[in-house]
């Protein structure tokens, strides 16, 4: 991920939260990405910054997969030749598909973000990590 991509995924994740959080509701995700997608168009709008038609899908798809989802780790979920995923750091994810382990290229973007995901995982089986 560029720098650039991720300064517009920050900033629209903020301004999501900003403007939108108490209307961001998981059982409407078509709902949410429509907002997503408004709040990107008016980021291009507003700055200097261009993204292809492709990127900016990325960009959108990026940042619900933040907001209803697991993050980064929803693409390696969407892959049903992976049995297995561990997240040893935030720059160390492993897969394991047919019994071998290998790293992916699929990377949290900080420690922050791995720690998120993390408690939303423990929180749907009600638990906490202190």
């Amino acid at each position: 991920m560029s720098p650039a991509f991720t300064a517009a995924k920050v900033q629209i994740h903020a301004k999501l939260i900003e403007k939108f959080a108490d209307q961001i509701d998981s059982s409407n995700k078509s709902g949410v990405r429509e907002k997503i997608f408004e709040l990107a168009e008016e980021y291009f709008r507003t700055t200097a910054m261009t993204m292809t038609k492709a990127d900016k899908e990325r960009l959108v798809e990026s940042v619900l997969d933040d907001v209803l989802g697991l993050g980064p780790l929803e693409a390696l979920l969407a892959d049903p030749s992976i049995t297995e995923i561990m997240a040893n750091h935030p720059k160390q994810i492993y897969v394991e598909k047919s019994g071998e382990p290998t790293l992916s290229a699929v990377t949290f973007e900080s420690e922050r973000q791995m720690r998120q995901v993390i408690d939303r995982i423990v929180s749907l089986v009600g638990r906490r990590v202190d």
